[in-house]
């Protein structure tokens, strides 16, 4: 049985633009946050036909315009490239994917966006550092070595999606796995600017691409609070709602 999803039809909003509509249908503020993190400007998934089609009039009776789709259309991304650099180059850029250097022109570019999700870091072992004279002292005379384990702790990754035309590629930037050796002299020590600053670019240069609301608030410093999202995989389901929306070339 085919399911059907209900989001927002206005690519600019922010991910909880909906919470005072979804906090009257969840029951609250809370369990409405909860929902839009995880599903960014959606006010329902996984509906039948039948329930679907009043939600998404409802909602425009509301103010909020709203696009019914099938389930199936949202879980139809583009495969996933995660290239270890990019470097600007003129009218493009070129992205190391898998060793091959592919070059993509800016105006071939119809979807970017950005996306922040706080995860938990592995907890720390200190054990391979733990080699010092007192334990292998401890080791020989049969006493037990204590295993000391650094708690798990929570961190925020940034990310961002670059779609060319038709879907015909899909690009993923992960902050923390870039080389930034492309910004040349414009790069910066911190790993977090020089991601900015890359994106910065890519933004201006691809006039024809449809930009998400977190993208241009991350790029002026504004505060992350507002557009974080639950988990990366609710980062693709915000990217997946805008490549529905992204116009058609």
């Amino acid at each position: 049985m085919t399911g059907y999803t209900v989001f927002l039809k206005d690519p600019l909003l922010p991910p909880l633009a909906p919470l005072d509509f979804m906090a009257k249908r969840l029951g609250g503020t809370a369990e409405a946050e909860k929902f839009l993190r995880a599903n960014p400007c959606f006010l329902g998934r996984n509906l039948t036909l039948d329930a679907a089609k009043p939600l998404a009039e409802e909602a425009a009776s509301a103010g909020l315009p709203a696009v019914l789709a099938a389930e199936a259309d949202l879980a139809a991304l583009p495969r996933a490239w995660k290239p270890s650099k990019i470097a600007p180059a003129g009218t493009g850029f070129n992205a190391d994917l898998s060793g091959i250097r592919t070059f993509v022109p800016y105006e071939s570019v119809s979807l970017i966006t950005a996306g922040a999700f706080d995860a938990l870091l592995p907890p720390v072992t200190l054990e391979p550092i733990r080699k010092d004279l007192l334990e292998n002292v401890k080791k020989l005379a049969g006493m037990p070595v204590s295993r000391q384990t650094l708690p798990a702790t929570r961190e925020t990754f940034f990310r961002a999606e670059v779609i060319t035309e038709k879907g015909e590629l899909r690009l993923v930037l992960e902050q923390e796995n870039l080389d930034y050796s492309g910004l040349g002299k414009e790069r910066e020590q911190s790993s977090f600017l020089n991601f900015r600053k890359l994106l910065d670019i890519l933004a201006a240069s691809a006039l024809n691409a449809l930009k998400n609301p977190f993208l241009e608030a991350f790029l002026a410093g504004k505060p992350a609070a507002p557009f974080k999202l639950s988990s990366e995989q609710a980062c693709e389901t915000d990217t997946a709602r805008l490549l529905l929306l992204a116009p058609r070339r």
